[in-house]
């Protein structure tokens, strides 16, 4: 009887042992290493076919062990085509650059594609090398940026330019006179423009000028498509050149912080000197009587200053009713008082289109004392 109850307790207890080894056995064995998620973005959406496309992509990979990813690929196109090699991540995210030629963008809009995804397939470095999870970052393609916005009527602004009331770049004012600064804006679609107004001050305002913000625009920009916002008063109590700037916000591609006009392609900076003496003692310069039209052996002329170092001249570009633009200058010995077109500037011109152009007498400090009126010239080569 005790023999027959020792056994079936041994055969109870058998299939109970067999469960605790099967379970310590998978305790023992490694987790199998996997990558769990994987994904890319990047603050480029748009790609054009009229520049080369310089842009990073942000790559966001979690695993439990070390990883790897084959060659970057556009994966949409009948024929997916390696961009960038393989790359081992070091840690959770790898920025990637990326160069894609307009030519390129070109032949996949002649293709008939719109988009195009780039795909990167991430897999657990000690399994193989292909499969795993892919990432994908979609583009969108045009002819140009400005096609896209009109095309999606988005809110882009299409041209800056800052000048003062006396249509130029450059103003020079009596000590005390008002002066303000106005910023012409092109631009499509319905959007908010945001800036800031900044100012280098005399001694501030030379190699590395240093600005400080007189405000902060914000303005709604809508239907007409052209704006003009006038700068903040600008102080003249103090001798000296000042340096304006209008600095737009992109609070897109900014992270709220670095405001100190993060992007140079959308700032503009003019001048202006407050005189030491009153506007009255700056000699008023006589120019040539015909300047029409003016090629490159036509010679013009204006009347000497007395104690002029050297003289400016300045060529500004009509645009309608919008302040003339600054196009291209020369600086020439106080001994001369005639010149021609130098091949720099004609290079800058176009032909048969009208120009306005002034002379400056600046003093051994810089500073304007002889200026002429601006005249109107036709470019003819």
């Amino acid at each position: 009887m005790k023999t027959r109850l020792h056994i079936q307790i041994k055969r109870r207890l058998y299939p109970l042992a067999l469960l605790l080894i099967s379970c310590c056995a998978l305790l023992s064995t490694p987790a199998q290493a996997a990558v769990t998620s994987a994904s890319g973005s990047s603050a480029t959406s748009l790609l054009v076919a009229n520049k080369t496309n310089s842009f990073t992509i942000r790559w966001q990979v979690a695993s439990t062990s070390s990883r790897y990813s084959a060659a970057a690929t556009v994966a949409n196109l009948a024929s997916p085509m390696t961009l960038n090699g393989a790359i081992t991540p070091a840690g959770e995210i790898t920025i990637e650059n990326f160069v894609i030629s307009g030519a390129q963008v070109q032949s996949w809009l002649d293709a008939g594609y719109r988009t195009i995804i780039i795909r990167r397939s991430f897999a657990d470095l000690s399994g193989a090398p292909a499969g795993g999870i892919n990432a994908d970052v979609r583009f969108n393609l045009s002819s140009s940026s400005l096609r896209a916005t009109r095309d999606s009527n988005a809110f882009a602004i299409q041209r800056l330019q800052l000048s003062f009331s006396n249509q130029t770049s450059l103003a020079v004012v009596e000590p005390g006179q008002e002066l303000f600064g106005y910023l012409d804006v092109d631009f499509s679609g319905t959007g908010i423009l945001e800036g800031y107004w900044q100012l280098a001050e005399p001694g501030a305002s030379e190699a590395a000028p240093l600005f400080r913000t007189l405000k902060l625009e914000r303005q709604t920009l809508s239907s007409l498509q052209h704006a003009r916002l006038p700068s903040p008063r600008l102080p003249t109590d103090k001798a000296g050149k000042y340096l304006l700037r209008f600095c737009v916000i992109d609070r897109d591609s900014t992270d709220g912080n670095a405001f100190n006009c993060p992007d140079e392609g959308k700032v503009v900076t003019v001048a202006y000197q407050v005189l030491a003496a009153p506007l009255s003692q700056i000699e008023e310069m006589q120019l040539s009587a015909d300047t029409q039209p003016v090629g490159p052996a036509t010679p013009l002329h204006w009347s000497p200053v007395e104690n002029a170092v050297v003289y400016q001249l300045q060529i500004f570009q009509t645009a309608g009713n919008n302040a003339p633009s600054f196009v291209a200058g020369m600086l020439l010995p106080n001994s001369t008082q005639g010149t021609h077109l130098s091949t720099l500037v004609r290079d800058k011109l176009n032909a048969h289109q009208q120009y306005l152009w002034r002379i400056n007498a600046l003093d051994s400090q810089g500073r304007v004392i002889g200026q002429s009126e601006l005249t109107a010239m036709t470019y003819v080569p």
